[in-house]
C-alpha cells in the first residue's frame, strides 16, 4: 500500500514537472537568473551548510544522552533516534546541495531538469530511509514482546511461590 501510494504521488509530481517542462520549451536558456542573485544564494547556502554542522554535532550530543536515558528505561530506541538525527541531516544537505545545483544551471528547462532529478533523489532516499526505519520498529516490537513475556513469567512465578509460601505459614 505504501508503495503504491509513493509511486502515484512520485508520477503525479513528474507530470507536473514535465508539463513545465513543456511550457518553458520554446525559450529555452531565455530567462537566467542574475550574477548577484547567484551569489547570495550561494553565499546563503554556505552559510545554512556551516549552521547545519554546528546543529549535527549539537543533534548528535543530544542523541548520544537520549540514548543513555533510552538505554536505561527501556533499552530500545537509540537506534531510531539516531536514524532520525541522520535523516533530518541529509535531508538538509540534499536540499543545500540541490538549492546550489539549481542555481547553478545555465537555463530555467536545465534549472526544472535539475529540480526534477532532486526531487526523485529525495523522494528515493526518504523511502529507503523508511523502510528501514519500519524493518527496525518490527525488530524491536519483537525483541520487547519477548523481553515483556520473559518479565511476566518471571512475575508470575514470584507470586506463585509466595502464594504457596504464605498458604504454609
Amino acid at each position: 500500500m505504501f508503495d503504491q501510494t509513493f509511486k502515484t504521488a512520485a508520477d503525479t509530481a513528474l507530470n507536473q514537472m514535465k508539463q513545465a517542462f513543456a511550457a518553458f520549451g520554446g525559450t529555452p536558456g531565455a530567462m537566467t537568473p542574475p550574477p548577484a542573485l547567484k551569489d547570495f544564494a550561494v553565499r546563503a547556502a554556505d552559510a545554512a551548510k556551516a549552521g547545519l554542522a554546528e546543529a549535527e554535532t549539537a543533534s548528535l550530543a543530544a542523541a548520544a544522552k537520549a540514548e543513555k536515558a533510552a538505554v536505561a528505561a527501556a533499552g530500545t530506541g537509540a537506534a531510531l533516534m539516531r536514524d532520525a538525527f541522520a535523516g533530518a541531516v541529509a535531508n538538509a544537505n540534499l536540499v543545500i546541495d540541490a538549492t546550489r545545483d539549481v542555481l547553478a544551471a545555465p537555463s530555467l528547462q536545465a534549472a526544472l531538469e535539475r529540480q526534477v532529478a532532486f526531487a526523485k533523489a529525495f523522494a528515493d532516499d526518504n523511502r529507503a530511509r523508511a523502510e528501514a526505519s519500519f524493518a527496525t520498529l518490527r525488530g524491536l516490537a519483537t525483541e520487547g514482546a519477548e523481553t515483556l513475556r520473559t518479565e511476566a513469567e518471571a512475575i508470575v512465578t514470584k507470586a506463585t511461590k509466595a502464594t504457596k509460601a504464605a498458604k504454609a505459614a
